[in-house]
């Protein structure tokens, strides 16, 4: 069973929600796309078009201790996928957006490293990781 990490995008008000999997970080794509104002479920069909994408809908524990199944993808797809989003598509979050751009795989770098000397891991309870 995989927990989730709320973690806080510097620059924006917003957190991810975040988890490890075989050592690497995953990223809900519902916590993107909320924190972005944009359609998810067009997301995730545009991201299983592309052949650099890893997408996967697994079971996560959520903040209320309930078992979610929900679409994840990997550090490296998410920084490709922010990176092909325009800036200029939606000017309330233009902001949100680009310091997502400039932040997201610094926080999740040092995220996966505090996880890796946590011997409690994966039975943590959701813990609030703010960097």
């Amino acid at each position: 069973m995989h927990y989730l990490f709320k973690v806080k995008v510097p620059g924006t008000p917003n957190t991810v929600d975040a988890t490890l999997i075989d050592g690497r970080i995953w990223v809900t794509l519902s916590s993107v796309c909320n924190s972005l104002g944009i359609h998810q479920p067009t997301q995730q069909d545009r991201l299983k078009l592309t052949c650099w994408a890893k997408i996967e809908r697994i079971p996560l524990v959520t903040e209320r201790g309930r078992e979610q199944t929900m679409y994840v993808i990997d550090r490296r797809t998410l920084t490709m996928w922010l990176a092909t989003l325009g800036v200029y598509r939606n000017k309330a979050t233009r902001k949100t957006l680009e310091a997502y751009q400039k932040n997201i795989d610094d926080v999740l770098d040092r995220l996966q490293q505090g996880l890796r000397g946590e011997k409690n891991y994966p039975t943590a309870p959701l813990a609030e990781k703010v960097q």
